[in-house]
């Protein structure tokens, strides 16, 4: 599915048209700065509202970083813990108990200890615009993949993956398919 041309900004209506045809992995591109994270961040808090856990996942501690300080101020009634293996925050909703994993994927042992279940893993920016790290393209697919085992090895969970949009030449398609 595709964000039609009329339409200016991502709601989370459209986020939910997206994801009403059920499928596993749901992959969300657009051009940047139309709504794509808000609507997605919208979709986590109602889940958390209603008891139930997602992850939140950017490639690096310090994207992750930008990405807590986001949280922090979209949904601040959210209490910071640090995940016990020190590399990403739960953001608890002490009424409901339910939680916002946040962690990076690029290392796949920090999805370890993530025992809840998770209604929804969401990749936010899962294709960078452009590779400052060599090595990041070759590896990235296959840790992603392995953080996901990590967090579906209990529980079912549907994976919303976002990004902007990029040329189809950028040698990202090769290793994403």
């Amino acid at each position: 599915a595709h964000h039609p041309q009329d339409e200016p900004y991502w709601d989370i209506k459209m986020l939910k048209k997206l994801l009403s045809h059920n499928c596993d992995y749901t992959c969300a591109t657009s051009p940047r700065s139309v709504g794509k994270s808000f609507s997605a961040m919208t979709l986590a808090k109602e889940c958390v509202d209603r008891g139930e856990n997602v992850v939140w996942e950017r490639y690096n501690k310090v994207e992750l970083g930008l990405a807590l300080s986001t949280w922090t101020d979209f949904a601040p009634y959210l209490k910071k813990e640090a995940i016990p293996n020190g590399v990403g925050w739960k953001l608890i909703d002490e009424s409901s108990g339910a939680h916002v994993a946040l962690i990076p994927w690029n290392i796949p042992q920090n999805a370890k200890g993530l025992d809840s279940a998770y209604i929804w893993e969401i990749k936010d920016e899962f294709i960078p615009e452009s590779y400052k790290q060599k090595t990041r393209i070759f590896t990235e697919f296959d840790d992603a993949m392995s953080v996901r085992k990590s967090i579906i090895r209990k529980y079912p969970t549907r994976s919303i993956y976002l990004a902007n949009a990029i040329q189809w030449i950028n040698p990202y398609t090769t290793n994403w398919g």
